[in-house]
């Protein structure tokens, strides 16, 4: 008998405390990602991240193409892309969502307003934002380089969507982008000496290309003061965690 209650005793001790229920929630998508890279290439920050988090070793969308206006919002909504909008570079509007039945559109040339519109019709209140947001109503924040990943990501559920501007065509700024997107808090477009504003004007010798670089929005660039590519991504979301304290 002794020796069992020792056992109980053991058991008990070993379990792991009840761990408070999480304030933030954090989900990153990476273009061009593989699971394996984070152990292939040591890439500590991830692993810290992975450590912290859920992962899925055998997770898979499985649709037809690996397609950045189809893929997020299969990842935020949890939806094939048979039961989105759109499932490849072209739709047919069937159901007549955007106008006249039947038409075809190109989803990367949608304006914001339109995809908001037709995720909320698709996926309604059933998206991962909106759930979350049934149990903690505290802000939404999504952040991307480019305007059609923040916004078919974060969806209509996203209080804010943050993303680069087109290349500023006047003002001491020009030739530069500014953060754009939805609620942009001012503290990141304030435009006196800041940090999230970036070069626009060269393109690296990608002028010809599909994905051409527009400044330093998608590559970090030259200059370190005001650095582009995903660490503007990371210093945005840095900087939000920071000021955003609820």
């Amino acid at each position: 008998m002794k020796i069992f209650w020792t056992v109980l005793v053991l058991l008990f001790v070993a379990q792991p405390l009840q761990a408070e229920a999480p304030s933030r929630a954090m989900v990153l998508v990476f273009d061009q990602m593989r699971a394996e890279y984070i152990d292939r290439y040591d890439m500590t920050n991830f692993k810290r991240a992975r450590a912290m988090g859920m992962e899925f070793e055998n997770g898979i969308v499985g649709h037809l193409e690996s397609n950045t206006i189809v893929s997020h919002p299969v990842i935020s909504s949890g939806k094939l892309p048979k039961n989105l909008p759109w499932g490849t570079h072209v739709m047919k509007d069937t159901k007549g969502l955007l106008g006249e039945k039947d038409l075809y559109y190109k989803p990367f040339d949608l304006t914001p307003e339109q995809w908001l519109s037709l995720h909320q019709k698709t996926s309604g209140d059933t998206s991962l934002l909106a759930r979350i947001k049934q149990k903690n109503p505290g802000p939404t924040f999504t952040v991307a380089q480019k305007k059609y990943a923040a916004f078919n990501y974060g969806g209509p559920y996203s209080d804010t969507i943050i993303c680069l501007d087109s290349a500023l065509t006047e003002g001491p700024w020009k030739g530069h982008h500014r953060p754009g997107g939805k609620n942009v808090p001012s503290y990141l477009r304030e435009p006196e000496g800041n940090r999230f504003y970036v070069g626009a004007t060269d393109d690296w010798g990608s002028g010809q290309e599909v994905y051409p670089f527009h400044g330093n929005s998608f590559v970090t660039g030259n200059d370190p003061d005001r650095q582009g590519g995903d660490i503007w991504v990371g210093d945005v979301v840095e900087k939000i965690m920071e000021r955003e304290k609820d």
